[in-house]
């Protein structure tokens, strides 16, 4: 009796995971699998039984009860899908298993400002920031800022916080662009819940036929097959909880750029159009004449280096021109002392018969011939 009730408990923990096999193929690459683990352990049976001496009339003996087992089953499950029909939810949403990814891009005028507080505001809804990346922007040798910084960050919002993230990003920033996308993996995620229910169903089953095992050869297939169901069921559980993270918190890939000046929105009119081209154009005059003062201000020290350099020359050419008024002075009054004395001598020298100076009208040419450029003393 032992024998016969421990091959009808094995038979029937194989049909039972036989049919969660065939009832979870909407999944094709959890139903192959599922399927060659179930025809297994049938194999296995036939094998026992004719090593044990049942043969064809002891398994047709026991095939009633295995049927009759399978039945009961099958007939649990159908009132139990019957009893569940009728519930329906009035949000179409509510029952099913919704995975939410956005994409935002955003820019804003104060960046330290709102990535300092993003990160507490995101905690207080529950949330948290999976990754970030920073770029600080480029500048040139001057200090002038060619590229603004920017950041990107990969958000994990709760679900039912994810309009009041977009709110709060609204409020503190300006939206430039915004899609969002939805994945429903209700099927997905009822198929695996099925499949782990079977697999603990057979778990219990194998546990019972282990205690029940009489040989070692018993013992020893029983344990390889519940190593089997307690693998799948790790993975089953492992691809769940995926599945409930993924469910619970929304995923949103955020991107923050840092401007001097905000997107302003499209106007289609003709005023609009002359109002936002005249207020570009203001505000660029206003930044050339704020880098000309920037560079000016950058430069002075070049340029008082230069103006010392220009001054220092100046002085030098004074000096020099001074110098040589004061050369042509010196000659000049020489040449004025030199013309008197020869006068006084002229004056003073005796006459001829005639009444004239011999040397009247020589000593002014000798005078003349002096040097102009004499030598100082």
């Amino acid at each position: 009796m032992g024998k016969k009730r421990l091959h009808a408990l094995l038979l029937a923990a194989g049909a039972a995971f036989l049919l969660s096999g065939c009832g979870s193929a909407v999944m094709s690459g959890g139903a192959a699998d599922t399927s060659a683990i179930a025809a297994a352990p049938t194999v296995n049976q036939e094998e026992y039984l004719y090593d044990t001496g049942y043969g064809e009339s002891g398994y047709k003996a026991e095939e009633a009860p295995a049927e009759e087992a399978v039945a009961e089953e099958t007939d649990y499950e159908a009132e139990g899908a019957e009893a569940k029909a009728p519930e329906v939810s009035e949000d179409p949403r509510a029952d099913r298993k919704l995975i939410t990814t956005m994409y935002l891009s955003a820019e804003t005028e104060y960046f330290d400002e709102l990535m300092g507080n993003l990160e507490k505001q995101i905690a207080g809804m529950g949330g948290y920031i999976e990754s970030s990346e920073q770029w600080n922007g480029k500048s040139d040798y001057y200090g002038n800022r060619i590229e603004n910084r920017n950041a990107s960050l990969t958000v994990r919002v709760p679900a039912d916080k994810l309009g009041s993230f977009l709110t709060m990003m609204e409020e503190n920033s300006n939206i430039t662009s915004k899609s969002t996308s939805v994945e429903d993996v209700t099927l997905a995620y009822v198929d695996l819940e099925s499949r782990k229910k079977a697999l603990l169903t057979e778990q219990d089953r194998l546990l019972e036929l282990m205690d029940m095992a009489e040989t070692v050869e018993d013992l020893i297939a029983i344990e390889d097959k519940l190593a089997d169901v307690r693998y799948e069921l790790e993975s089953m559980e492992s691809q769940l909880r995926t599945y409930d993270n993924k469910i619970n918190y929304s995923t949103v890939y955020l991107h923050v750029q840092e401007v001097e000046r905000l997107t302003p929105p499209e106007e289609p009119t003709t005023w609009g159009r002359i109002k936002n081209g005249f207020s570009k154009n203001l505000y660029g005059l206003g930044m050339d004449i704020e880098n000309l003062f920037i560079s000016i201000v950058i430069y002075i020290p070049y340029i008082l280096a230069w103006l010392v350099v220009i001054a220092v020359v100046l002085l030098i050419l004074f000096a020099l021109v001074k110098r040589e008024k004061k050369k042509k002075e010196k000659r000049r009054l020489k040449r004025q002392q030199i013309s008197a004395d020869t006068a006084e001598t002229q004056e003073n020298m005796p006459k001829d018969n005639q009444g004239e100076n011999p040397l009247s009208g020589k000593l002014p040419q000798e005078a003349e011939k002096l040097p102009k450029n004499m030598p100082e003393k």
